[in-house]
């Protein structure tokens, strides 16, 4: 399979008053051709910079060391600024997360469609206009001609984060991000969008790289599943096994805090905080909110392995998943 994203040993750091702190380190990321991807974890965790930094969009205040960033078979670490722009909007888009300040305020819907098929496919206006009012319908705009002429502020929000995902699409990227994208929407045009998302993506064959904390999200849309947490990823795996058979005591928590899991009509959460940037510590992040934390937990953590499995964890699969939630533990104690 193709990887329309790849990237390999990219940390971020970030320039403070008090010197520079480590936000992400050591991410290795794929995302394969028609596979839709979730990063998840708590805000913080790292997930929207590390995507970031794949389409160079960080802020000036980071700076980012990598082995390989790859992205539709090029090799982007070292090339210009005009030449990943060349990338960016035509192999690689973003669908962000506030469409209310996403669009151009003082451009037609239809010119901002228009400008981004102009620019990288370099085919007429009446193309470019054809294909943006046939991808606004197929993303359930009606009147899609009429409404090429509207401005972003005679837009509902919903209609507005629609003409995001036909933007995103105009190019026929290999790779779109998604950061969030349902977070400024209502909770039925959040259903809608997430299956505009999945089945375009199905039916062109792009992956999708979706950002989010939202686990009824990831259940409904996620093939592979990329658990962050202080900056590091300590769980990969496809959507089932994560959710089925969790492993690393943080992925397991966030599992067991899902509001599926509910019970009494009360909500079980992870005890603890995530450690402060300045501040983190020696050996594994998640010691500190850990049940089955003990002495070995104070060197840096394995990478283990089982087939598509990953976890950073000095457990293997049978203890870790034979030991007790972080939640469920303090639910004990407190009985």
């Amino acid at each position: 399979m193709s990887q329309p994203l790849r990237m390999s040993g990219v940390s971020i750091d970030l320039k403070l008053t008090g010197g520079r702190v480590a936000v992400v380190r050591d991410v290795d990321l794929s995302v394969g051709a028609g596979e839709i991807v979730c990063l998840v974890g708590e805000s913080g965790s790292g997930k929207t910079i590390t995507a970031l930094a794949a389409v160079r969009l960080l802020p000036r205040v980071a700076g980012m060391r990598s082995r390989s960033v790859v992205i539709d078979g090029t090799e982007t670490r070292d090339i210009t600024d005009k030449a990943f722009g060349a990338l960016l909007g035509d192999r690689v888009s973003i669908v962000f997360q506030n469409p209310m300040s996403s669009l151009n305020p003082v451009l037609t819907i239809g010119e901002q469609l228009c400008e981004a098929y102009l620019t990288h496919k370099r085919g007429s206006r009446a193309e470019a206009e054809v294909r943006a009012i046939d991808l606004l319908e197929r993303v359930g705009v009606s009147a899609a001609a009429d409404r090429m002429r509207q401005f972003p502020h005679q837009l509902s929000g919903g209609l507005r984060q629609r003409v995001m995902i036909a933007l995103a699409f105009m190019c026929e990227p290999a790779l779109v991000i998604g950061d969030e994208p349902t977070t400024a929407l209502d909770v039925t045009m959040q259903a809608q969008t997430l299956r505009l998302l999945k089945d375009l993506a199905r039916d062109t064959g792009i992956g999708l790289l979706l950002i989010t904390h939202d686990l009824g999200v990831v259940s409904r849309m996620a093939d592979r599943v990329v658990v962050m947490y202080a900056g590091r990823v300590v769980e990969e795996g496809t959507c089932e096994e994560i959710f089925a058979h969790p492993i690393h005591p943080y992925t397991r928590g966030l599992v067991d805090c899902a509001p599926a899991h509910a019970s009494n009509g009360g909500f079980l959460s992870i005890p603890g905080e995530v450690p402060a940037l300045t501040a983190t510590p020696v050996g594994c992040d998640f010691r500190s909110r850990c049940p089955s934390a003990h002495a070995d937990c104070h060197r840096e953590p394995p990478i283990r392995e089982e087939g598509a499995r990953r976890w950073r964890c000095v457990m293997d699969r049978k203890t870790a998943q034979a030991a007790p939630t972080p939640a469920s533990a303090a639910l004990e104690a407190e009985g």
